[in-house]
Order: C-alpha cells, then sequence, then structure tokens
C-alpha cells in the first residue's frame, strides 16, 4: 500500500477550508475533523504535487466561470446561486494575461447549459493558445455536450461522484441522474481520452458507504479518485443538513474496505495543515499503522501559490473562496490592468 504525504504541500482550492480544523486534540478525545482537500482546487494539488518555496509565487488560480448549476447538493460549499451570468471578460482579460502555471475551472458548474458550455469551451481555448493550462471541475451531467477538441486540451477533468450507486448518488447530487453520468464519463474517455478523476466527499452519513463508493472503478474509467472530508463553510443560503466525519473514522474505513485496499487509484485526501500537532501526529500514526492510501496536505494552499478569482471578479485567498456567505465583504476585484501574480504578492504581504 502507497502512503503519500505531501511533505508540508498544501490542500485544495478546490479543497480546503476555515472552520473545519478544530480540533481539541487527539489525545482528549475530540474528533479530529480535517480540512477538505477537494473544495477550492479539486485534485490540483495531488495532480501537480506541489511543494513550498522559499519564494512564494502564483502558481495556480481556481475560478468560478458562473454561479449557476442544475443540481442541489445539500453539501456545497458553493451555496444557492443568486446570479445566472456567465464571467465578465474583464475577469476573462486578466486570466489571459497569466503570470501563474495553471487554471482550475472550479464551478460552479461550467457546463450548466448549452450557451455556458459554448463560453467556458471559448474560454478553454482562449487559455491554451495563451499557453495557460486548464482543469475543470463538473457534475459531469452534460458532459456529452462538450466538444471533443476543448475536453483534449484539459490536463483531467475532476468529476464530482459522491455516490457509489444509483441511490446513493442522486441522495447526494440532488437532481443528478446516475446513469446519465456513468454513460457520459465513458463517452468522454472513448471520445477524447482525456485523463478524468473522481471526486467524493464523505460525511458522517455516507462514510458507511465507502466501499462501494471505491468500486465506481468498475464503472467508469476513471484515472484517479480521491476521498475528501465534508467541511462545514459559512455558505450563501440555506444550512448545511450534512456532519463532517472524524478523519480518524475516515482512515479506519479506509483500511477496512476492501475494493478501497485493492484499488490503487484510490485515495484518501485530506487537509491537516490547520490542525495541531498532536493532531496531525495522531493521523500519519494511523495512516501508517493501517497501510491506508492517504494524502495529508501540511500547507495551506495560498502558501503554494493558489488563490480564487470569482466570475464575478472577486480576488480571494483560498480560505477565503469557501465562504460564500461572506463574499459581499470581500473588495478586492479584478481591474483593467490587474495582473494576478502582483495580485497575489500583495496578498502575500
Amino acid at each position: 500500500m502507497e502512503n503519500k504525504i505531501l511533505a508540508t504541500s498544501a490542500g485544495a482550492m478546490a479543497g480546503s477550508s476555515l472552520i473545519m480544523s478544530t480540533s481539541a486534540g487527539a489525545m482528549a478525545g475530540s474528533a479530529i475533523i480535517a480540512d477538505s482537500s477537494g473544495a477550492m482546487a479539486g485534485s490540483a494539488l495531488k495532480t501537480f504535487e506541489i511543494q513550498p518555496e522559499k519564494e512564494k509565487r502564483l502558481r495556480i488560480v481556481t475560478t468560478t466561470v458562473n454561479d449557476v448549476c442544475q443540481l442541489r447538493c445539500p453539501g456545497c460549499y458553493l451555496g444557492e446561486s443568486i446570479r445566472r451570468e456567465f464571467m465578465n471578460e474583464e475577469t476573462q482579460q486578466a486570466l489571459l494575461r497569466g503570470g501563474y502555471n495553471h487554471l482550475v475551472i472550479a464551478g460552479k458548474e461550467p457546463f450548466v447549459s448549452e450557451a455556458h458550455i459554448q463560453k467556458t469551451s471559448d474560454l478553454i481555448r482562449r487559455l491554451s493558445d495563451e499557453g495557460i493550462t486548464v482543469s475543470a471541475i463538473t457534475n459531469g451531467q452534460n458532459l456529452h455536450m462538450v466538444p471533443a477538441d476543448v475536453l483534449r486540451s484539459l490536463t483531467y477533468l475532476d468529476v464530482s461522484i459522491d455516490g457509489g450507486n444509483k441511490a446513493s448518488y442522486e441522495a447526494t447530487r440532488l437532481g443528478g441522474n446516475w446513469e446519465r453520468l456513468v454513460r457520459n464519463v465513458r463517452d468522454a474517455k472513448e471520445r477524447t481520452g482525456v485523463r478524468i478523476h473522481g471526486l467524493h466527499v464523505l460525511n458522517a452519513q455516507n462514510t458507511r458507504e465507502l466501499d462501494q463508493m471505491a468500486g465506481v472503478t468498475s464503472l467508469m474509467p476513471l484515472d484517479l479518485l480521491l476521498f475528501s472530508p465534508f467541511t462545514k463553510t459559512e455558505r450563501r443560503g440555506v444550512d448545511y443538513t450534512t456532519e463532517p466525519v472524524d478523519a480518524l473514522t475516515m482512515i479506519r474505513t479506509a483500511s477496512e474496505s476492501p475494493t478501497f485496499k485493492d484499488n490503487p487509484k484510490a485515495f484518501l485526501y485530506l487537509g491537516i495543515y490547520r490542525l495541531p500537532e498532536i493532531d496531525k501526529e495522531s493521523l500519519r500514526e494511523c495512516v501508517a499503522e493501517k497501510g491506508t492510501r492517504a494524502i495529508l496536505i501540511n500547507e495551506n494552499p495560498f502558501n503554494l501559490g493558489v488563490i480564487r478569482v470569482t466570475h464575478d471578479g472577486k480576488i480571494m485567498t483560498p480560505d477565503e473562496s469557501l465562504h460564500t456567505g461572506k463574499y459581499h465583504s470581500i473588495s478586492r476585484k479584478v481591474a483593467l490592468d490587474t495582473h494576478l501574480a502582483r495580485e497575489y504578492q500583495k496578498l502575500v504581504a
């Protein structure tokens, strides 16, 4: 079994968060709640295995190209949709100026409709022309409508799954269709050969289904399968109805899952950078003892050069990006002459 710790490597803009790591310590018997490593940047930190550098520089930008999704997932940190328009041209120009290595299109759902598929595709093509690599996170429901050249141009495609069969998937991804998801992922791989990563989010309710969730690689041609913990954030709209799961429970459940253990593509993906040292050590010891494949992210993604730019031009840290209920208080915005690398340096300072 491979135990992987990104030595002082970070979470993911498409996954880490503010409120999650409030453990009082394993020795005191309290739960260890790790940060989600998939919410902010999907599988980007696992894919590129970014390590800290002495001189901080912008490396990954995650962005939301819109604020709309056809699903109503109770655990979605992006909260309720309030606008249906696509990213404005001023923000697109800031992305096209570069100054970073990779762009993650992290939401809300880039392929939500035919019109947004066309606009997202145009943006991806323009970025590729500028030499900027791109990945995207999608619910997969409209993948069959995405042009083949666009999928081929992606470094990889993250697909949010969160279930191991029709019942568990459709109970979590409200409005989603399991058969369509499976069909679309197969079709995308057959049409384009794009590298596809599956993303599962584990919570107190669905962790018991981890074994079945680990088996989705037998149904879909996934190149990687990551399990991140659900984390509560200050999101826009209704309160969460799901609860976080203790990280030690995740590790033990994975170690007891025959399907997870036999699937070399499956990894736990845990942000531990906000935990007390005693809890970090407890998790490392548990991973080693159980022989569980786990990526323990020990550095804040911001320190690895990750920021978020929203569809309406707000510039924020990975932590800030998870709290949509606070977006209104963020005043940093893209302007006509914005260069994102310089904006990152301002945040670092």
